[in-house]
């Protein structure tokens, strides 16, 4: 008898269990989908290749324009160059004048409060000034 009810209570599950298979199988599919998108799941893959394939054709597009409008692969960067040396010239400039400024306002501070060790730093002689 013992053995029967056993049997019994095994067999229970055994008559749910293709049912609760598939459904679990559907609840694991499902969570690949996103289900708040505009196209269902099987036409959002048609709308990923469709934007892939459009920046691509958008990409090859600019290459070529770039290609047929210098003649060539490769730019004429000779104004470039030019423009790129006098901003850094400039550049060198400013920094140069900042820095000359910075040490020009140090010393005035300092000389507020020891105006020997600002003519030492400058090195001009308290006799020269």
């Amino acid at each position: 008898m013992l053995i029967e009810v056993q049997r019994r209570v095994q067999k229970l599950p055994e008559k749910d269990e293709d049912t609760e298979w598939k459904y679990s199988r559907s609840v694991i599919y499902a969570e690949y989908f996103d289900w708040h998108t505009a196209l269902p799941p099987p036409f959002n893959i048609f709308f990923i290749a469709a934007v892939f394939i459009r920046q691509l054709a958008e990409r090859c597009h600019e290459i070529i324009l770039n290609y047929k409008g210098n003649g060539g692969p490769y730019k004429d960067v000779s104004k470039q160059i030019v423009v790129e040396e006098v901003s850094y010239q400039r550049l060198l400039a400013k920094l140069l004048r900042r820095s000359l400024l910075s040490d020009e306002y140090a010393c005035r501070t300092a000389q507020k409060v020891d105006g020997e060790k600002c003519l030492e730093m400058l090195g001009i002689g308290a006799d020269d000034g």
